[in-house]
């Protein structure tokens, strides 16, 4: 992946990008690789794209690494496709259901459900279509444990220490901060002198709502909203472990909780 950072003439920047694209090309060259045209696009981050080569095609969404980005950042794609995949376990446990005990059956769960709804959702686990796959996890809940749909999930979540997706989207989200604490700054740091809150990190004050949903604001601010028990926690592995512990007692179902 090649990354450039905002220009705003566009001349200038399809300039850019194809000095970019033939710096590229001839360092493939001199390492005898050769560039896939056929498998190499361009996605430009903005509101309204725009193509900005006549070498490579523009795209609206690319898939890399295993997760779908669009232009927008929205991730409905990347929501379209993890659906998909809910929608293929259901199926799968709804067979295994009539030949396996509970916990094999939860095994088959964390192999298939929560593998899908883990992978990378520290990058899109602030969709506003989150529900979707939340909507489908507590479909797939209720097939395991015989459930109605007039009856709530929760007490099933907590009991089975089942993490529901906004619950698996805060874990990875506080565990990555916790771990790079040390790159952030405190009130204190900032200012200089106590003040309200001076041992909590410093939020930077977002100009559009999509910076609220990134990783770098939203771990910031969910980790300040932490009980300071968890965030004494010295061992990574001990915070992981009381992190989970708690998510799984409070049982998020949306991040406004």
């Amino acid at each position: 992946m090649l990354w450039y950072s905002n220009v705003t003439r566009k001349s200038r920047k399809n300039d850019l990008v194809q000095q970019v694209i033939e710096d590229f090309n001839k360092w493939c060259h001199k390492n005898k690789l050769i560039v896939n045209i056929n498998k190499t696009s361009i996605i430009d981050f903005r509101n309204r794209s725009r193509s900005i080569s006549n070498t490579i095609s523009t795209t609206a969404t690319v898939k890399y690494l295993g997760i779908v980005m669009d232009t927008n950042l929205r991730w409905t794609s990347q929501i379209d496709e993890v659906v998909k995949k809910l929608n293929k376990s259901f199926f799968a446990i709804m067979t295994l259901k009539n030949y396996l005990n509970n916990n094999s059956l939860l095994s088959v769960y964390y192999a298939l459900v929560h593998s899908a709804l883990n992978y990378n959702i520290i990058a899109w686990g602030q969709s506003t279509e989150l529900n979707r796959l939340f909507l489908a996890q507590k479909c797939i809940i209720r097939l395991m444990f015989n459930l109605r749909n007039i009856h709530s999930c929760r007490e099933t979540f907590k009991k089975q220490g089942i993490l529901t997706v906004t619950s698996i989207y805060l874990y990875k989200l506080l565990t990555n901060f916790h771990a790079h604490k040390r790159m952030h700054r405190t009130h204190t740091q900032i200012h200089g002198h106590d003040t309200r809150g001076k041992d909590s990190f410093y939020e930077p004050k977002p100009n559009y709502a999509f910076y609220k949903r990134s990783p770098m604001f939203a771990g910031t601010h969910m980790y300040n909203l932490l009980p300071e028990k968890l965030k004494a926690c010295k061992s990574l592995g001990i915070f992981r472990r009381e992190t989970r512990k708690f998510l799984i007692r409070n049982c998020f179902y949306t991040i406004d909780e």
